[in-house]
């Protein structure tokens, strides 16, 4: 594909929009994702090249359906999906999601029925937390368990531990987001067929 294919494909898609959030409180040795432990002075200075670069990329898409660069293009749309992904989308600050998702909205239109999706670990989740993801309009929660095995979590390099993740979910249920999903892994050394299960049988 050559650039201005990509470009046509980067406008027919404007539908949703994809935020990498590369910070984590610990790198698991598991993860091929593009990350970087947290620390501070980071956030902000991400955060701002993210706000440019949304302005950069509405422009960008604002002058070529000027120029009539897409044939297909049939007019304004509007955003259906919105997802936070890492990394560890967790270690903003409600702040800082708040700021993230004005500027995008200043930018595109939103659907009525926009999914706006966040990731989460369970040492991150709080009632606080939640309560201010809801308030920014955020409706599903995926969130990083990985096992209800402490000795598997430990193997995993995960900062919470069994029952932190227990505690995350009743957290969860509990809150305004009612969409949701649980992260579980299978295949890690030692770990058994029955682990699996006893985990599956407790996430149900």
């Amino acid at each position: 594909m050559n650039f201005a294919d990509k470009n046509q494909k980067i406008i027919s898609s404007v539908p949703a929009v994809y935020l990498h959030i590369p910070f984590c409180r610990e790198i698991c040795p598991f993860c091929s994702f593009a990350v970087r432990r947290d620390r501070a002075g980071l956030h902000e200075k991400y955060i701002r090249s993210m706000v440019g670069e949304i302005g950069r990329r509405a422009e960008f898409i604002k002058e070529k359906k000027k120029n009539h660069f897409d044939e297909n293009y049939s007019g304004q749309k509007f955003l259906e999906s919105i997802y936070f992904g890492g990394g560890t989308p967790s270690r903003l600050m409600i702040p800082e999601v708040s700021l993230l998702l004005g500027e995008i909205r200043n930018y595109f239109p939103w659907s009525d029925q926009i999914e706006i999706s966040f990731e989460m670990n369970p040492e991150d989740v709080t009632p606080e937390y939640l309560n201010g993801l809801a308030e920014n309009g955020v409706t599903r929660l995926s969130l990083g368990g990985q096992s209800f095995n402490d000795s598997t979590l430990k193997k995993l390099g995960r900062c919470h531990s069994a029952l932190e993740l227990r505690e995350s979910i009743t957290a969860i249920v509990n809150s305004p987001i009612n969409n949701w999903n649980l992260d579980l892994m299978f295949g890690i050394p030692e770990q058994s067929i029955s682990m699996f299960k006893k985990d599956v049988e407790e996430a149900l």
